[in-house]
């Protein structure tokens, strides 16, 4: 399956990039973030995180240098005149659905983020993955459900049972 690619105008040039680019923007945010974090760390316990951490940013950013490609224009064969008012509504269309298949993930993983926070981790994220994968095109919903189910059951064995680590319950789940 080949990469989709994005598209972005300048004066006489234009930049090409694969969608994979905005999900590593993300994940440098985070590594940001977790570096941010590190640094409250005694001298001696950061050392370790640290090297992973700059390892981790260097190969987010060569992955982000190899997924940009600027190519000069070339003149359009066809002229802005002729083109008609359907195509250009197509054109919005496909922008409009372009912008939104970008964004989704980032407003999906923020909303979850304040959904487990008020929630509780066990009910917005089977929410979550149903309605990701709705919207990704996943019509069968027992299969919807199956793949909530299992993976919350995973996150509770994971880190209720295993890792004794308590997750966010929120306002429901509260003793």
């Amino acid at each position: 399956m080949p990469d989709k690619k994005i598209m972005l105008k300048a004066k006489n040039k234009r930049i090409i990039f694969n969608e994979e680019i905005f999900i590593l923007f993300i994940i440098a945010i985070f590594t940001i973030l977790y570096f941010i974090q590190i640094l409250e760390l005694s001298r001696r316990s950061r050392l370790l995180p640290v090297i992973i951490t700059v390892i981790v940013s260097g190969l987010i950013l060569i992955r982000i240098w190899k997924s940009i490609n600027i190519v000069k224009n070339k003149p359009h064969p066809q002229s802005s005149e002729n083109v008609s008012i359907n195509q250009k509504e197509k054109v919005e269309k496909k922008d409009i659905h372009k912008i939104t298949k970008i964004f989704f993930p980032l407003i999906s993983i923020l909303i979850l983020a304040f959904a487990i926070t008020y929630i509780g981790t066990y009910i917005a994220v089977p929410i979550f993955i149903i309605l990701s994968m709705r919207y990704y095109g996943v019509k069968n919903w027992w299969n919807m459900i199956i793949i909530s189910a299992i993976t919350t059951l995973f996150l509770y064995l994971l880190f209720g049972k295993w890792l004794m680590t308590p997750l966010p319950s929120g306002i429901f789940l509260t003793n």
